[in-house]
């Protein structure tokens, strides 16, 4: 809020000219009256119970960080919030709610980077990618960073095309038809990576993943 001064001015003639000087008097800043309406800085912007992490506020966007702040084991439960199902063949999109599970505020970054959020589907003999992709994973140079309050949620879609699709050795996908209808257990790759190293590379971290029940109907 901008703070105005008032000045007096005496102007020449005014006073008469043998008046004493006027002793100038001690500035005292007075308190400003509270703005209802105004904004909320970012950090109050970034901490509350609910937050669709694919709208985030731009105020809680921060430089990534490597690896990035994960929930400890058991701080946030998982779910997916429709029914999981999807038609052979066709794509469905689903929402993963994540909530802060503890009594006390939670700080996660959610990172939209290589492999995060990819969601795949197999019940052991049908894939919805077979094989592996070759090369360095990347990472945003943005993240979003929010502080869950205790029962606290956040929202991320997800996709899934119930098609088989391998990848070959030159990293090419060949699409093999639809999934056929069944029980499959559908895979989404979270933004976290496990504390510890994997065994044999001190440099390389499994990614965290959430396992759910998945219906594929004709």
């Amino acid at each position: 809020m901008n703070r105005r001064l008032a000045l007096t001015l005496i102007l020449a003639g005014s006073a008469p000219a043998c008046a004493p000087p006027i002793a100038p008097q001690p500035y005292a800043p007075q308190p400003h009256a509270p703005q209802p309406h105004a904004p909320q800085p970012p950090r109050e912007l970034c901490r509350g119970t609910s937050f669709d992490a694919d709208a985030p506020p731009r105020a809680c966007m921060v430089k990534s960080e490597y690896p990035p702040r994960a929930p400890s084991p058991g701080a946030l439960t998982f779910r997916v919030v429709e029914p999981a199902t999807c038609r052979s063949g066709e794509r469905a999109t689903f929402t993963v709610e994540m909530q802060n599970a503890t009594s006390a505020p939670v700080t996660v970054d959610f990172e939209n980077g290589c492999l995060n959020w990819d969601t795949q589907a197999d019940d052991g003999k049908h894939f919805t990618l077979e094989g592996e992709y070759g090369g360095l994973c990347g990472m945003e140079q943005r993240t979003l960073r929010v502080t869950l309050e205790p029962g606290g949620v956040v929202h991320k879609k997800v996709s899934l095309t119930a098609t088989m699709q391998r990848v070959t050795d030159d990293g090419k996908e060949q699409t093999l038809g639809p999934l056929p209808p069944g029980r499959y257990r559908m895979t989404i790759t979270l933004p976290w990576t496990d504390n510890k190293p994997i065994p044999g590379n001190d440099q390389a971290r499994a990614s965290r993943v959430l396992e759910t029940p998945l219906i594929v109907t004709p």
